[in-house]
């Protein structure tokens, strides 16, 4: 049964969000009525809102999770809620803030930007973590509350607006693409990071001062680790041997990153479990249909015949639907037996007579001897149903007609006789009234002239005939369209009867290429400015090139880690491209930044180590949190991008401090304090 929907909601999270709500109600009323019968909703309206309800549920079990993880791992790091919470704080006052803008500037969140909320407390927490392990760093060196602040401002402060400037800048690297929801995706958490940035370097340093305005600060569990020195030491003890197996490493990544694919099969980002996703499935594996289809316009109705013909004539054509075929084609013959139809209906007359006295025991007589009869037929139906079609059809049809009958002769038994009178005289009324009817109605029929268009529903009409005159053609595949080359030979055989075809199949063809190239042209544009904006940082190409390395071989192994495990991207998890290089790049400018002000490797034995890490976790929990949702395309983001986060972490924190403890060694400033 094909379903229209008469006009699309105003206020509804998608167009015809009521309009499904209410399908589906009168659907489940109607199961309990017909038990053996299956029965569903689906189509692309109702796929499209499941998508956006499925992946709304989902974020907000993910936001809880990732504030909930970060608050127990912030009271196990630093012993203390105080401190934690202002910076929560001014990360939740910058999410209300974007929250705000997102709304004043483009009103709405779509499937994949509605993540950002979990994006922002994941990587806007990074911030607040530096700035305060380095704050506690000071203070537990003997400075006061204020020089404590302004010292961090000066020093982490400028790793901080390098680190969250290309996070920024990858998000809003995608905003230079023809595709809207990339655009908006860019905007709002490219906007969320930077109110999140600017609020731990203005907010937070407030708050901290607030608090500790008395003196007498306790230092937290974060800087409380006496191994710092010496694991930095035990990190950077065989530097040529970690790098060897970095290169194995990275050769082997080589070779399983070039086995990487992308599935553009858009039903995989849905939770099978739906009922309009496994419906669709259904309908694709059993050859009865599918919810999606080209659509063709005609001028004129001999031009959509002439078109329909030609595209039924493909082979990657299962069915043309058009307004032609809602006329019947060859009416003489039909005209002459409707004409002899109206003749004989009006000649045949229902007098009193056909309303009578009923005889109840014949009735139940007449019953008794019908349900005798029907198990009688079953009976020897079944003898032959083995060798014949229409014996199956008989049993069958019996099977149907036998249970009623059963229980019509048993209420005939228990009814009194004037109760049963009354109610089959009643029913005889009903009966002959709607008979009268039909009379009537065929009495009227015409048939001397054959059918238009215009005798046609408005129902009907209106789907197909635009009010301009224009046809429109549904054109339905006899191949899986959600599959990429299936689809590519699909659209090819309909634009070669009709260059201007259009409908979803074309469309997702064209969205997932625009969708590819926005996000390659994205990343491009991400690398460029991440470049500049280190090189501002340091003003040298040395080290701009050491805080690119790690990124570079961390986007590698992640890679090689989805071809080894055959994860495959798709148009939801390829936003990763432009993202993971934003904020794998920042652990390379923590560890460069603190390295270039020391000119040693202090990464554990400081702030430094700790605080990244304890921001990598946080970003880890924002994107894990996706992965115990039911929409595919947000739990295959949040996989691709823990992937990325520890792959670039791995290589910042262990491989570059290599290559720095081996320029170390050749310039003769290897640190040679003594292990503690």
């Amino acid at each position: 049964m094909l379903l229209r929907p008469s006009k699309e909601e105003e206020n509804s999270a998608t167009p015809f969000t009521g309009v499904i709500h209410r399908v589906r109600q009168l659907v489940n009323e109607e199961r309990k009525n017909h038990l053996h019968v299956s029965m569903g909703v689906t189509g692309e309206p109702v796929l499209l809102d499941d998508e956006l309800r499925q992946s709304e549920d989902d974020m907000k079990i993910a936001t809880v999770i990732t504030l909930a993880l970060i608050t127990i791992m912030f009271f196990f790091a630093y012993g203390e809620f105080s401190r934690p919470l202002l910076a929560l704080a001014a990360l939740l006052a910058s999410v209300v803030i974007t929250l705000g803008l997102t709304t004043l500037t483009i009103g709405h969140l779509n499937i994949i930007s509605q993540a950002f909320i979990v994006m922002i407390l994941g990587l806007g927490i990074d911030f607040g973590i530096q700035f305060i392990g380095r704050y506690e760093e000071e203070m537990s060196l003997g400075k006061s509350a204020a020089a404590a602040v302004e010292i961090t401002t000066v020093t982490t402060g400028k790793a901080l607006l390098t680190g969250g400037g290309t996070t920024a800048v990858a998000f809003y690297a995608m905003c230079f693409n023809d595709f809207i929801g990339l655009t908006e995706l860019g905007w709002i958490a490219g906007t969320g990071v930077l109110l999140a940035l600017a609020a731990s370097l203005t907010l937070l340093p407030a708050l901290l001062l607030w608090r500790d305005r008395k003196g007498n600060v306790k230092v937290g569990k974060l800087l409380k680790f006496g191994y710092g020195l010496s694991l930095d030491r035990t990190i950077t003890a065989h530097p040529y041997m970690v790098l060897i197996v970095a290169a194995g490493l990275s050769f082997l990544a080589w070779k399983k990153a070039t086995q990487v694919t992308f599935d553009h099969n858009l039903l995989h980002l849905q939770n099978p479990k739906m009922e309009s996703v496994r419906l669709t499935r259904e309908l694709l594996d059993t050859g009865k249909g599918s919810v999606i289809y080209g659509v063709v316009v005609a001028r004129d109705v001999q031009e959509a015949d002439s078109l329909a013909d030609k595209l039924r004539q493909l082979p990657t054509v299962s069915k043309v639907r058009t307004l032609g075929d809602l006329v019947p084609r060859d009416q003489k013959k039909r005209m002459e037996e409707v004409s002899k139809i109206s003749k004989i209906a009006g000649e045949i007359s229902l007098g009193g007579g056909a309303v009578q006295t009923v005889d109840v025991a014949k009735a139940k007589k007449d019953l008794e001897f019908l349900l005798e009869s029907s198990q009688e037929g079953a009976k020897q139906a079944k003898q032959y149903i083995g060798l014949s079609g229409r014996a199956r059809q008989a049993v069958e049809t019996f099977e149907k007609l036998i249970p009623p009958l059963e229980r019509a002769v048993a209420i005939m038994d228990k009814l009194p006789v004037e109760e049963a009178k009354k109610r089959l005289e009643r029913h005889q009324v009903k009966l002959v009234g709607s008979i009268a009817q039909n009379l009537n109605w065929l009495k009227t029929q015409r048939g001397d002239r054959p059918l238009t268009v215009n005798d046609l529903p408005p129902q009907l009409k209106d789907r197909y005939l635009s009010k301009n005159g224009k046809i429109l053609l549904e054109v339905e595949p006899s191949v899986d369209i959600w599959e990429r080359k299936p689809n590519e030979e699909f659209v090819h055989d309909l634009e070669s009867v009709a260059s201007t075809a259009t409908g979803t199949p074309v469309m997702n063809l064209e969205y997932i290429d625009l969708l590819k190239s926005s996000y390659i042209e994205a990343l491009l544009y991400a690398i460029g400015i991440i470049v500049v904006m280190i090189f501002l940082l340091f003003w040298r190409i040395q080290d701009l090139l050491l805080t690119l390395l790690p990124l570079g071989i961390g986007v590698l192994w992640m890679f090689g880690l989805l071809g080894f495990f055959k994860i495959q991207l798709d148009p939801a998890n390829i936003v990763t491209l432009p993202m993971i290089h934003g904020i794998g790049v920042a652990y390379g400018v923590y560890v460069m930044d603190r390295y270039r002000e020391e000119r040693k490797i202090r990464i554990f034995e400081s702030s430094t180590g700790k605080a990244v890490i304890l921001s990598a976790l946080t970003t880890l929990f924002g994107f894990g949190s996706m992965l115990v949702g039911q929409y595919r395309g947000l739990v295959t983001l949040g996989l691709v991008m823990c992937i990325g986060i520890i792959c670039t972490l791995t290589t910042s924190m262990i491989v570059l401090p290599q290559i720095l403890a081996l320029m170390d060694r050749a310039s003769g400033e290897e640190d040679n304090d003594p292990v503690p």
